[in-house]
């Protein structure tokens, strides 16, 4: 202890240095035009809250003067109107007569798109049209067929043209019943090149009968060309073998003259 006591002695017994001198610092003074704008600023705000003031305590005594007058408006009524004179009522339109009304249309029928077997079974209009036109037509050329068949059998050539134009018109010239005919004339008249020409063209074509084979082996006998009309004879009895009038031509094709064979349609 007496060590502590005796340093503190010492240290307070020692000289002191002398204190600091005071650091002396400008002060900064406000620039003059800096409180001038502020003055302005000021006095431009209490401007205008004095207006705002005076704007205010105008309104107000602007309500308090039109006040009572804007209520003493609303209360006034309007005065009543004049009545009006009475009008005399407009007289009741007449009766009207009530027609009877038409019933309705009925309704459409379905239409059928498709097709079924009994549309096709059940005969309509237009075919019956059809049908009766070509039986017509079938019946006529029948009719002019038996004609010329009499009038061969007559031996009226005369009649024959005449009837074989009438054919024509009726069947058409390039028909095979009036082509075979034309060929039957061709044999009469001797022609039996223009005959045969006409008589293969149907058996091209496939369009030639029993009948018109039969006259086409005729043809070629009248050309005198044997060999080639009992080939087409032999044919047409093998394919015919009921057709008579080959059966006995064939026989006696080599003793019979080609110019009396080709005379016989």
């Amino acid at each position: 202890m007496s060590l502590i006591y005796e340093s503190l002695k010492k240290n307070a017994a020692a000289p002191q240095p002398p204190p600091p001198a005071p650091v002396h610092t400008p002060r900064r003074l406000v620039p003059l035009r800096v409180v001038r704008r502020i003055a302005v600023g000021v006095s431009i705000l209490a401007a205008c809250v004095g207006a705002g003031w005076a704007l205010v305590h105008w309104v107000q005594g602007e309500v308090e003067r039109l006040g009572p007058r804007l209520q003493a408006t609303r209360t006034i009524e309007p005065a009543p109107a004049p009545p009006a004179a009475p009008t005399q009522a407009p007289p009741p339109p007449p009766a009207q007569e009530i027609l009877p009304q038409a019933p309705p249309p009925p309704p459409p029928a379905p239409v059928r798109t498709k097709i079924g077997i009994e549309d096709l079974a059940r005969p309509t209009l237009e075919l019956e049209q059809v049908f009766s036109q070509r039986a017509r037509h079938n019946q006529r050329v029948l009719e002019l067929e038996r004609d010329l068949a009499a009038a061969w059998g007559a031996q009226d050539t005369a009649r024959v043209r005449q009837l074989l134009e009438s054919l024509r018109r009726v069947a058409g010239a390039g028909s095979a019943v009036v082509r075979r005919w034309e060929g039957v004339l061709a044999l009469r008249a001797g022609n039996g090149t223009r005959a045969e020409a006409i008589f293969r063209g149907l058996v091209a074509e496939g369009r030639a009968d029993a009948t018109t084979r039969l006259y086409l082996a005729q043809a070629l006998l009248a050309q005198n060309r044997i060999p080639e009309a009992r080939e087409e004879l032999t044919r047409l009895v093998a394919q015919y073998p009921e057709n008579r009038a080959a059966r006995r031509l064939l026989p006696t094709l080599a003793s019979q003259a080609p110019q009396s064979q080709a005379a016989r349609p």
